[in-house]
Parts: structure tokens; sequence; C-alpha cells
């Protein structure tokens, strides 16, 4: 094989594994989309809850849930529904703990790194949120916040 024929080869193979590489990371993330929606919006729950209840956590599903108000819907993000919203509480409850898990002992306080919400398995999310990620929300939320009253 000349080196010019040994460069396009090279090159070709570089080519196809780029292609690869990009097709491959385009359907994880698709794949992932709805757990993510579900995280997010978990964790946008968490910190309205707080909110309306002392900063006190939830003790589970049915008690999270109870923030929505129906005279105003919540818009979830969508990506695990065709329509986006959801018409009762039941129906948010089973498809948020679908995707997620919520440690329902959780003791909200400044200074905790703990990660109150996480994939079913219990591990960490391995989807990048733009602004941070569902337990960064309520990390926040607690450190400015609940730590402030404390």
């Amino acid at each position: 094989m000349s080196k010019q024929g040994a460069i396009r080869t090279v090159l070709l193979i570089v080519i196809v594994l780029g292609i690869s590489f990009a097709v491959y990371t385009a359907i994880h993330t698709y794949r992932s989309l709805p757990e993510a929606y579900a995280a997010w919006d978990t964790g946008t729950l968490l910190v309205a809850y707080m909110q309306v209840n002392g900063d006190q956590w939830p003790t589970d599903w049915d008690d999270l849930v109870s923030v929505r108000d129906s005279s105003r819907p919540m818009i979830f993000s969508g990506g695990y529904t065709s329509r986006g919203e959801f018409s009762d509480n039941g129906e948010v409850k089973r498809q948020l703990s679908k995707y997620v898990s919520v440690d329902w002992s959780y003791e909200p306080f400044s200074g905790s790194l703990a990660n109150p919400v996480t994939r079913l398995d219990g591990s960490k999310f391995d989807v990048v949120w733009v602004g941070g990620e569902p337990n960064e929300m309520i990390r926040t939320y607690v450190q400015h916040v609940v730590g402030t009253r404390r």
C-alpha cells in the first residue's frame, strides 16, 4: 500500500469513528430525555413543596404531588408524555416514579452534599443540564433559603 493509500485509509477510519460516535451520542441523549425531564420536574416540585411547607421535606410521592395547584396546572417538560401535562396527581406520581427515585429520609440543611434525587438504581444522572441538575437546584434552595432561617 502506498503512503497516500495509507493516509486515505486512516482518514476514512477517523471519519467513520467520528460519525459513529456522533450517532451513538445522539441516540443515547434521545433515550435519556424522559429520565432527564422527570428528574428536573421532580427537583422543581421538591423545591416548590419546601417553599409552601415551611422548608419541610415530603414523606412520599403523594405528599410531593400535593403541591400542585389544580387551578394553575403545572406543565411539565414533556419528555415523557405526548402532551407534556397531566390531569391528575396520580398520573404525575406514576410518570415521575417510573424514572427517578427520591430519598424521602433526606434532611434539608445548609452544607449537605447529598443527592436526594437519583436514577432508579440510585446512581447519579448522566445527562448534563444547563444551569445545573435537580440536586443542585435543591442544594441551592436549601443553602440560600433554609440555611438563612435556621
